[in-house]
């Protein structure tokens, strides 16, 4: 009965880990995600300042 309770607790804590992993990886893939969305922005916002900026 002792080691079920241990199998179960090793399971559990397996299982909370890896949903941790995932779960942050998803986060730091979503972070990465904004900040090149960001930088694209920003780009894409210089390129059409100097755009203006050459034609006017």
């Amino acid at each position: 009965m002792l080691l079920s309770h241990y199998y179960y607790y090793y399971y559990y804590y397996y299982y909370f880990c890896c949903y941790n992993y995932f779960y942050y990886n998803y986060y730091y893939l979503f972070y990465n995600y904004n900040y090149y969305y960001y930088y694209y922005d920003y780009y894409y916002y210089h390129y059409y300042y100097y755009y203006f900026y050459y034609y006017y």
